[in-house]
């Protein structure tokens, strides 16, 4: 039942990964055709963001956290956390209209101004603190293996970046204006989001799923990241807010997340070599850890920034490690026999990228400016197209059993 229970939220949250796709592939075509009456760029941006990581990840990735912990507590005591993560796609899903045609600001209801994304935002971070409570108690006194201890970190990163979320409305109430302050509360969210509960959970799943004898060097690495995490997010504070001695905080933290998050790479990459899917994510991990190891150093960071290179870092990160994560991680974990759903996303995921780069300015002035706008926008619709048919073979296919490599 719990297999059921979890592999319909992991497939619901899929159908959300296919509306964020659409919504970021409209961005695209907005940037030739222009944007549809009503609709703003950056609230259209703010509903893609918002939906992949409210709707998306971080569904999905409770769905496969709570079907490994089902066969360690029993299916029982898994039903409240599965509940949590249908709560936490819905109130996403509600929220998006919202981002879409207002974004941040207040919407006019019954004779009043209520900013209904941010509402519906915070009742969603109120899920996040629930299933924190509820994975406490339901893996109280079970021995704490190395997926467990990750995903522990990983919940604490979660609750860390919420308070980043509560600090920026709490800014915005007292009327206090300082960009550094500003930029600090939204990357505090965004980069414990990401480079904490994203990249430690599915790091988490990595574990759970491969067997491999590196559980030191695993180990080893999570401690670092840990080490480094609390300050990571000042690296997305822009460089002329920063104050320099916190920007060298921040890059000695990058540093220890970017050779914390190496170790891992390492460590699971030679039980990963019978499944492409994991392989490619782990590739794009360590494409990522470099980076970032590369923007401790404030002249690269203001290059990269000059180029636009944030964004393909992002999708990176976020399509290349985590999402590919989550889809390979699905197909061991409930339909090992179906091998075709990780290369179908990895071909995706890779096209987008690689659509991206044309709009960085890292060619010749003038150049990629005609075609490289369209480019990315076809190329944009890969994942989308990869999604429904996983989606719509996996809705057809019966839940198999698990096979741990």
């Amino acid at each position: 039942m719990a297999e059921r229970a979890t592999s319909r939220l992991w497939l619901a949250a899929l159908g959300a990964f296919v509306l964020a796709g659409l919504t970021g592939s409209l961005l695209r075509w907005g940037l030739i055709v222009g944007m549809p009456q009503g609709l703003l760029w950056n609230n259209v941006r703010h509903a893609h963001s918002h939906l992949m990581y409210f709707s998306w990840v971080t569904p999905a990735l409770i769905a496969l956290i709570a079907a490994h912990l089902s066969r360690i507590v029993g299916p029982a005591r898994v039903k409240r956390l599965v509940h949590m993560g249908v709560l936490a796609l819905v109130l996403g899903l509600l929220a998006y209209p919202f981002f879409l045609l207002y974004g941040y600001t207040p919407v006019p209801l019954f004779n009043a101004r209520i900013p209904l994304s941010t509402v519906i935002s915070s009742l969603n971070m109120l899920i996040w603190y629930v299933f924190v409570v509820l994975y406490i108690r339901i893996t109280r006194g079970v021995t704490r293996t190395l997926p467990l201890r990750f995903w522990d970190a990983a919940l604490v990163f979660m609750v860390l970046a919420s308070v980043g979320a509560w600090a920026r409305a709490a800014l915005v109430a007292a009327h206090i204006e300082s960009p550094f302050l500003e930029n600090a509360a939204v990357y505090l969210f965004l980069g414990e989001f990401s480079d904490g509960w994203f990249v430690l959970g599915v790091l988490g799943l990595a574990h759970a799923l491969f067997r491999h004898e590196r559980e030191a060097t695993a180990s080893m690495g999570r401690n670092i990241m840990i080490a480094g995490l609390p300050v990571v997010f000042l690296l997305g504070v822009p460089l002329q807010v920063i104050p320099p001695g916190l920007r060298l905080i921040a890059g000695i933290g990058g540093f220890l997340v970017a050779i914390g998050t190496l170790f891992n790479v390492l460590a699971l990459w030679p039980s990963s070599q019978e499944h492409f899917g994991w392989r490619v994510a782990l590739f794009f991990l360590g494409v990522k850890a470099v980076a970032q190891w590369l923007a401790t150093s404030p002249a690269v960071a203001m290059w990269a920034e000059s180029l636009g290179l944030r964004v393909p870092y992002l999708h990176v990160l976020l399509l290349g490690f985590v999402t590919l994560g989550l889809i390979s991680g699905a197909e061991l974990m409930w339909w090992p026999r179906a091998r075709l759903a990780s290369p179908w996303m990895t071909a995706g995921v890779a096209l987008l990228i690689v659509g991206m780069l044309p709009l960085a300015r890292l060619g010749p002035s003038g150049w990629g400016k005609g075609w490289a706008p369209v480019f990315a926008a076809v190329t944009s619709l890969g994942p989308v197209l990869a999604a429904t048919w996983i989606g719509v073979y996996w809705l057809r296919t019966p839940v198999g059993h698990p096979q741990k490599r």
